[in-house]
């Protein structure tokens, strides 16, 4: 049992350093290990973090439109660095499948600032398949998430409008 918690230590001391250093190839190679397994070890405890920020079961639409657990979450998000991202994954596909109306959908979006600086987190909204056309020919207008709005089969107005207002880039 003794070497079994010696390990699981070691382990956690490993992930602690590599959460607060992005190149875990250097983190892996300072103390002798396997950068694939740092990266595995690494991943898991992030993944086991986004799952206890973002349960199994969550009200998704709920939470973003409280205030206190919208802040806490865009704070979490905005330490996510590198190319492990399971918050970001997990927000992403908590807000494709949730249960919501065209106005839930538009009042997130409007929770969010307008210079569009954390729009990126929230780019899921776009695709949800209860989404207003209103909703996205307002994002189009204010050109946010721009390159989202141009990867939508529609709706028709939608498209028409990307077509006349950016021509060359739909």
């Amino acid at each position: 049992m003794g070497g079994k918690d010696r390990r699981a230590r070691e382990r956690a001391k490993v992930i602690r350093l590599a959460k607060s250093n992005p190149d875990l190839g250097a983190v892996a190679e300072r103390l002798g290990l396997d950068k694939g397994l740092v990266t595995q070890w690494v991943r898991e405890a992030w993944q086991k973090d986004a799952a206890s920020l973002l349960p199994d079961g969550i009200d998704i639409v709920q939470y973003l439109l409280n205030d206190r657990s919208r802040a806490l979450l865009i704070a979490a998000l905005e330490k996510e660095k590198g190319t492990i991202l399971p918050l970001q994954n997990r927000l992403h596909k908590l807000l494709l499948s949730a249960d919501a109306s065209a106005d839930q959908l538009q009042s997130i979006v409007d929770t969010l600032p307008a210079d569009g600086h954390l729009d990126f987190y929230f780019r899921a909204v776009v695709s949800h398949p209860n989404v207003s056309a209103e909703t996205l020919l307002s994002l189009l207008d204010e050109g946010r998430l721009l390159a989202e709005l141009r990867h939508r089969t529609g709706p028709p107005e939608l498209l028409q409008a990307i077509s006349s207002k950016h021509p060359n880039q739909g």
